[in-house]
């Protein structure tokens, strides 16, 4: 039976089970916790982050208390502390904002970040993967990775606002076709720094410009539909003056980050989520930082993240809360679900 690290033996009305292993290598440090209150949950939280002293930690904070508790307990241990306010994005209490263009450093990015927006847009049940995608979800994804490109060619410093801005400004026309989209992308600049760019973004859009009328207008309409679960105070957040949350920071300096997130399932706070896991996932494989990164991510007020099955394997300190496994079989489908189960040697039963 492997030592959890985060509880107390007195912890009398919890039923752990860990997944034994041959050898204690073989054993990650992912963590899969079952059921329980929400009292229940901060106190394993709170456990965590009293035994905390090395690693950096991304952490859902329920409270300003919370946080307001814990920053200087952080502050002591030589941490770099840090905040972003999902629930109230105009409230002025975070430290740092968020731009998911932020993030972008290839062409997989910019597609990842397409598909993390169409997922908004499709039933959960079908999010597990690439299964959601149907032709029109393809091409609204191409669409967007050929607004996306235009964007970073055309505007220094571009922020995902110059995105969402950019989109509600195109008109279909009555032959189904963005026109002025079109132009616009057929006189990309070539400047050899922008060639590369250019050529992805029309290569995008040529995919979205072969399709009938009537289907153009359908894919057109559901990429509408993911941009509109953008609010306003998020959008106030990704073009405000706060300086973006750098991932690379979690990696090459003790940092903790509190996540306040909203009482239901937002589509920002997922968008987050799906690039920090995909991040993290990438930084494991090829350029593991100075300083390991746990993540602890609720399903329950955060929903499913894209991909996350596949993340899984290549991470080894993520700590994840879940109503139950029928849960993950909901959002992932079985074989999702049991890749996640299977990447967890320890499950917690509240």
């Amino acid at each position: 039976m492997r030592s959890l690290g985060i509880l107390s033996c007195e912890e009398k009305k919890m039923d752990n089970k860990t997944r034994n292993s041959d050898t204690e290598q073989d054993i990650n440090g992912n963590i899969l916790i079952y059921g329980g209150s929400d009292s229940d949950k901060a106190k394993l939280i709170e456990s965590k982050l009293l035994k905390t002293d090395s690693s950096s930690l991304v952490v859902p904070a329920p409270k300003r208390r919370f946080i307001n508790q814990y920053r200087p307990v952080f502050s002591g241990r030589q941490y770099q502390t840090a905040e972003i306010n999902f629930a109230s994005p105009g409230s002025g209490n975070s430290t740092h904002g968020y731009d998911p263009l932020q993030h972008i450093r290839s062409y997989p990015d910019i597609r990842f970040l397409a598909e993390l927006l169409m997922a908004e847009a499709v039933p959960v049940h079908t999010k597990a993967g690439t299964s959601y995608c149907g032709i029109n979800e393809m091409a609204a994804i191409s669409l967007h990775c050929a607004e996306i490109s235009y964007i970073l060619a055309t505007i220094d410093h571009a922020s995902y606002a110059d995105v969402i801005a950019f989109h509600e400004q195109m008109l279909m026309e009555d032959d189904g076709r963005l026109l002025s989209f079109e132009n616009r992308i057929q006189n990309l600049p070539g400047t050899p720094a922008q060639e590369h760019l250019a050529s992805f973004a029309k290569n995008c859009w040529y995919t979205y410009s072969l399709l009938p009328r009537k289907q153009a207008s359908r894919v057109l309409s559901l990429l509408n539909r993911a941009i509109e679960t953008f609010d306003p105070d998020f959008r106030e957040m990704i073009a405000g003056s706060k300086k973006p949350f750098d991932f690379k920071k979690l990696g090459s300096r003790k940092t903790i980050l509190f996540v306040t997130v909203p009482v239901k399932p937002a589509a920002y706070t997922r968008m987050f989520y799906g690039m920090l896991f995909k991040e993290t996932s990438g930084n494991s494989e090829k350029q593991p930082g100075p300083v390991p990164v746990e993540i602890l991510y609720d399903f329950n007020t955060g929903g499913p993240i894209l991909y996350l099955p596949e993340f899984m394997h290549a991470l080894d300190s993520i700590m994840l809360f879940t109503q139950s496994e029928k849960q993950l079989e909901e959002f992932y489908g079985f074989s999702g679900a049991e890749q996640i189960l299977s990447c967890c040697d320890t499950h917690i039963h509240l």
